[in-house]
């Protein structure tokens, strides 16, 4: 194999990160500094498609690395991941069901000792692109309250469109689970459930603006 170019392009910029890393981007051929496991090397990055894959591939084998901001809007920065649908809600006579994938209820063993759980869903209701490019809402959709980024929100109008919510385990049957205080639409698609731990969830000091210390609508 041909040894690589000496830098072809206009020299790489290098851009620290918080935890100690940095890393080398260049136009064309070039070459990644990443730390894997606790020490430095370099890789070969010969276009766009391996850069994604080392992106994809950090996720599962422990390597960070990131490029530069500013260069390009390149598919690291705008990686694409899949989510699998794991049950979803339904709605029946005044109560609310979590219905799992049946292949999936033997992961439900245990969650009968919570009280509690957090329902990641998917916001189904609002998946059009006009709603994903939304970036700043009224919270609660109260024009009274002020202009803010949906980041600093619970709305179901943003980039991607999960929703969180604690809500109480009534019982189980099966596949099924029977909560309360779940405001997901009849339908929405569950993505993941937690068991709600106070001792790591709970956070009594935590600060909050004005509009959040209200109570919410009904």
């Amino acid at each position: 194999m041909s040894p690589l170019p000496e830098n072809p392009s206009p020299t790489p910029k290098q851009r620290p990160q918080a935890n100690g890393i940095c890393q080398s981007v260049g136009e064309g051929n070039s070459m990644l500094q990443f730390r894997l496991n606790g020490s430095t090397g370099f890789l070969p990055v010969m276009g766009r498609w391996i850069r994604r894959l080392l992106v994809l591939a950090g996720l599962g084998f422990g390597l960070t690395a990131s490029l530069a901001w500013g260069q390009e809007q390149s598919a690291s920065l705008r990686a694409k991941f899949s989510l699998e649908q794991i049950g979803r809600v339904e709605r029946r006579d005044g109560k609310v069901f979590i219905v799992m994938a049946p292949y999936l209820a033997e992961g439900l063993a245990g969650i009968d000792d919570f009280s509690h759980l957090w329902v990641i869903y998917w916001f189904h209701g609002n998946d059009t692109p006009e709603k994903r490019r939304t970036l700043k809402v009224h919270p609660r959709g109260n024009p009274v309250n002020p202009l803010t980024g949906v980041f600093a929100t619970r709305s179901p109008v943003r980039p991607n469109l999960l929703g969180m919510q604690a809500c109480r385990l009534v019982g189980r049957q099966g596949n099924r689970l029977e909560v309360a205080g779940l405001d997901a639409w009849d339908g929405s698609p569950v993505i993941d459930l937690k068991p709600y731990i106070p001792q790591i969830d709970a956070v009594p000091q935590a600060a909050i603006p004005p509009w959040a210390a209200a109570p919410p609508p009904e």
